[in-house]
């Protein structure tokens, strides 16, 4: 396992934290991109509230940022990358890193809140 420098980590927060808003899946890209070239194993983690099943489901909220949905479409993803033994996840919400266990939990949309419906959450190695 390749552990990630403290330059990598900051190179990690430089890219997550440009991208607004909205734009989880260009964030995730650019991430797994950069850590594909520097050969640092990582996965791509995706969550989806099946708003097509509900349309009440397409607005994902963050309960650790507030304000705006973070998703309009009921989709986000983010990387996950090991460090210190731990899964944490980088987004566009997250650039300084999270437990992936926070990171999901903070989740809400309407069906949870309302039906206990759960979000599915597939992830990707690279």
């Amino acid at each position: 396992m390749k552990y990630l420098t403290l330059k990598q980590k900051q190179d990690l927060v430089e890219i997550a934290d440009s991208y607004p808003n909205l734009q989880c899946v260009q964030c995730a890209l650019a991430i797994k991109n950069y850590l594909q070239l520097a050969r640092i194993p990582g996965k791509l983690i995706k969550i989806n509230t099946q708003a097509d099943l509900d349309y009440r489901n397409c607005f994902l909220y963050d309960d650790s940022i507030g304000g705006d949905a973070i998703s309009e479409t009921g989709y986000h993803e983010g990387i996950i990358v090991i460090i210190d033994g731990m899964e944490i996840v980088f987004d566009n919400h997250h650039p300084q890193g999270i437990a992936k266990v926070e990171w999901l939990g903070n989740f809400q949309f309407f069906g949870k809140i309302h039906l206990g419906q759960e979000l599915i959450v597939t992830e990707e190695n690279f």
